[in-house]
């Protein structure tokens, strides 16, 4: 029973691929969070952190006429997805109504280097403590004591 109103909202980025023959997932990072737009905005700053891991952004101006290329839309490529993700204001929007009428978003991409994971969802809810300090502060029996009171 949530008596407190306020959510909890998860994310996490998984990466699953290839390691010395063996499929391998492995968590690179998780986030707690009560609002859904940090939720968003903490997936994002993940999108652009996997996406600058994997390869930098051609068009970033110090890499100029250097050897990174585009890739071309044919192919698949994680970090060309999850960019244009982050800068789709459509998407993040849906993502948002979505998280906040508590459905989990998830934004996912695949190519040669592996799959990649953004997920998001409402977890439980917090729960509010008992008013009482006496309940918080109550002693405890042994428990042979209370299944003899029982018992007898």
């Amino acid at each position: 029973m949530n008596t407190t109103g306020s959510q909890i909202y998860r994310a996490e980025v998984l990466a699953e691929g290839p390691v010395d023959g063996h499929m391998k997932r492995v968590c690179l990072g998780r986030h707690q969070t009560p609002s859904a737009a940090d939720a968003l905005h903490w997936l994002r700053v993940q999108a652009v952190r996997v996406a600058d891991g994997l390869d930098l952004d051609p068009r970033t101006p110090w890499l100029a006429g250097r050897s990174l290329r585009t890739v071309p839309d044919a192919l698949a490529d994680v970090p060309t997805e999850f960019r244009q993700w982050c800068a789709d204001p459509d998407r993040q929007l849906w993502a948002l109504r979505q998280l906040e009428e508590g459905v989990p978003v998830v934004v996912a991409a695949t190519d040669h280097t592996g799959r990649y994971s953004l997920t998001a969802w409402p977890a439980a809810s917090h729960v509010a403590r008992p008013s009482s300090r006496r309940h918080l502060h109550r002693k405890r029996r042994p428990l042979a004591a209370l299944v003899a009171r029982l018992a007898g």
